[in-house]
């Protein structure tokens, strides 16, 4: 089996946690030497990994963990490094097409966008924002750089998917937030943002270092409190869990399409 596997923002936090997660559920869903018709070959699995953040140098750590913790001989794992700035639209573009004009859809089995990359550097209320351009900036690479980037993945699917590829099956993952649907004090700028596409992951309140900058610059103190007291009673949560729970759902591949789907949801 083949698996691309494309991650935004796989520099840290989340992104990082996917990677890590993917890698681990691949492993453990792989036949059993003993199992009755398993052979080396069978268990043969190929992961071309696509990482993108700011710069290289961010992927660098990522590509560390993929090549120390993953060292298993019926695994091959692949990294891609990309640096795209996510708040430049015409540079996103560009870099995000150029990434992918040497793939071919059909030559893997599961295809997965993990549309991730976000970022969070104003924590005003409305009648407090000044820098305009900061806002713009957050914006594109917020909501505007999703749009670009799963128009151009879906533009190479529909090159190369017709007539449609039988062994091949697409995932499209939007990963989103709470903030989408609930306003935050002075996050007003990040939720109008994250409420602007409808397919989403939501992974929960994680301990991320976005969340120590939320804890940390947020100028509303009721909601500093709030996210102080979660991160001291142990009530965020890790993203390495938020992951492994995103990673089964697409392989089990048991959700409906146009869903938004939280960490917290009890039906899976």
């Amino acid at each position: 089996m083949k698996i691309l596997a494309l991650v935004t923002g796989a520099s840290r936090g989340f992104g990082y946690s996917i990677v890590d997660q993917l890698i681990k559920e691949t492993t453990n869903r792989l036949p059993n030497d003993d199992d009755d018709g398993a052979s080396s070959d069978q268990n043969s699995i190929v992961i071309d990994l696509y990482l993108y953040a700011r710069s290289l140098g961010n992927l660098e750590s990522t590509e560390k963990m993929v090549r120390e913790q993953f060292n298993n001989k019926s695994i091959n794992v692949l990294v891609n490094k990309f640096a795209i700035d996510f708040c430049d639209i015409q540079d996103t573009e560009i870099a995000f097409r150029n990434s992918l004009i040497n793939i071919e859809f059909k030559d893997y089995q599961k295809v997965i966008f993990f549309n991730n990359h976000g970022a969070l550097s104003i924590l005003k209320r409305v009648d407090s924002l000044s820098n305009f351009k900061q806002i713009s900036n957050d914006i594109h690479s917020n909501l505007t750089s999703f749009v670009v980037t799963n128009s151009i993945f879906m533009e190479k699917i529909k090159e190369q998917n017709n007539p449609i590829l039988p062994n091949t099956s697409f995932f499209l993952i939007n990963v989103s937030s709470l903030a989408a649907i609930k306003a935050y004090d002075a996050w007003s700028i990040y939720c109008s943002a994250k409420a602007g596409y409808a397919l989403n992951y939501a992974p929960g309140p994680m301990d991320t270092d976005m969340q120590a900058e939320i804890r940390a610059n947020t100028v509303d103190q009721e909601s500093k409190r709030h996210w102080v007291d979660m991160k001291d009673s142990g009530k965020l949560v890790c993203p390495f869990d938020s992951a492994s729970k995103l990673v089964r759902l697409i392989f089990d591949n048991n959700f409906e399409s146009a869903a938004h789907i939280d960490y917290y949801d009890q039906e899976w």
